[in-house]
């Protein structure tokens, strides 16, 4: 990095800092960096989840409402229904 560039800027710590630190880039079913593949990791349940359905609504809202949060739409839960 080339600190004359930043120095006279009010982020010049946080720009130096953040140049230190090591960065990992994510690249959906790429080989070029690390590889994401999301729907390869939803693996059925173990049969003792799939008997309980108090246990698998709890599992599908997760996953759900973790998959929604990446495209940033907020959904309540207790709201919605089927």
């Amino acid at each position: 990095m080339d600190r004359r560039l930043y120095q006279g800027s009010r982020n010049f710590r946080f720009i130096e800092k953040f140049s230190q630190v090591e960065k990992t880039i994510y690249t959906p079913e790429s080989s070029a960096e690390v590889s994401v593949n999301i729907l390869g990791s939803f693996d059925v349940p173990p049969p003792g989840i799939l008997e309980d359905t108090d246990t698998l609504a709890s599992l599908i809202n997760t996953t759900v409402s973790s998959i929604l949060a990446h495209f940033s739409i907020e959904v309540d839960p207790a709201s919605t229904s089927i």
